[in-house]
C-alpha cells in the first residue's frame, strides 16, 4: 500500500510538472509561418528563411533578427514615425526637383510619372480609404472560433478574413492578448509606412477597418495571398528561445540622413 501511494504521488508530480514545462504555445500556418508565445512574447518565422521577428506585447517592441548573420533590429512605433518622417522629406524634396525637370514633358507623359508616384504617399497624405466589411457568419478554424468577414473596395470583393476576437481553441487568454497586440503593432506599421511596406498585406487592409481581433484566416483577392492557422499545440520552449537573440549585434534602423545632404 505505501509503495501504491508512492507512485501515486510521483505520478500526480510528474503530471504537474508536464503541466508546468508545456506552458507556451506553438501555431502553425500553412503558408510555412510559425508563431511561438510565451509570457508575452512571441516569436514568428517561416520555414527555410534565417530571419524572424520577436514582438513584446508589453514595450511594444519588435525585435528583426537574422540569425544567419548575428544580428537584431529594434522596430518601435516612434522609430517607425522617425524613419518615415525622414524619408517623406527626402522624397518631397526629389519631388520638387522631378516637378520642375517634367514642366517640359507633355501633359500625358506628367500623369504617368505622378501616377507612379502615389504609391508611395503615406497614408495620410493619401486619405484614409475605409473598405466595407460584410459578416459571413462564424467559423472554427483549427479549433479556433473567428467571425468570416469580406472586404470591399467600393463594390469590389477584395479580401476574406476570419478575425478571432476571445480565446478559443488550444489558446489561453494570454496568448490572445499577445496576439491582440501584435495584430495592433502591424496594423499600425502598415497605415503609417503605406506602400513602403508591401509585405504587410493583411495588416494594410484591416487598418482600413473598423474590424477586431486578429486573423486566423486571410485571402487577398487581388493578389492571391492566403493563409489559414492549422494547428494550435502546447509546447516546452527554453527562455533562451525568446531572448537568446538580445546577445547578437545590435542595429538601428536605416535612414536617409546622408543621403539627404
Amino acid at each position: 500500500m505505501p509503495r501504491f501511494r508512492k507512485y501515486i504521488l510521483v505520478s500526480g508530480l510528474v503530471g504537474l510538472l508536464s503541466h508546468q514545462v508545456l506552458a507556451d504555445t506553438q501555431i502553425l500556418l500553412d503558408d510555412g509561418t510559425r508563431i511561438d508565445i510565451s509570457n508575452g512574447i512571441s516569436v514568428m518565422s517561416r520555414v527555410g528563411e534565417t530571419q524572424s521577428m520577436v514582438f513584446n506585447s508589453q514595450t511594444r517592441v519588435m525585435n528583426i533578427v537574422d540569425h544567419s548573420e548575428g544580428s537584431y533590429t529594434p522596430v518601435s512605433m516612434q522609430k517607425i514615425e522617425e524613419s518615415v518622417a525622414t524619408i517623406s522629406s527626402f522624397r518631397d524634396s526629389m519631388l520638387l526637383k522631378m516637378q520642375a525637370q517634367l514642366k517640359t514633358l507633355p501633359t500625358e507623359q506628367r500623369q504617368v510619372f505622378d501616377d507612379a508616384m502615389r504609391q508611395y504617399l503615406p497614408a495620410d497624405t493619401q486619405g484614409a480609404l475605409q473598405l466595407k466589411t460584410v459578416s459571413k457568419g462564424n467559423e472554427v478554424i483549427a479549433g479556433i472560433s473567428c467571425s468570416m468577414q469580406s472586404l470591399y473596395d467600393n463594390k469590389q470583393h477584395i479580401a476574406d478574413v476570419c478575425m478571432s476576437i476571445k480565446a478559443s481553441g488550444g489558446l489561453t487568454k494570454e496568448d490572445q492578448v499577445t496576439l491582440l497586440a501584435m495584430m495592433k503593432f502591424f496594423k499600425e506599421m502598415a497605415s503609417k509606412t503605406a506602400g513602403l511596406m508591401a509585405s504587410l498585406e493583411a495588416p494594410k487592409l484591416l487598418s482600413k477597418t473598423q474590424l477586431e481581433g486578429w486573423p486566423v484566416k486571410f485571402v487577398d483577392l487581388q493578389n492571391g495571398t492566403q493563409y489559414a492557422v492549422k494547428s494550435v499545440a502546447r509546447h516546452a520552449y527554453s527562455p533562451e528561445y525568446f531572448t537568446g537573440h538580445l546577445k547578437y549585434q545590435r542595429k538601428e534602423m536605416p535612414t536617409l540622413q546622408g543621403v539627404q545632404q
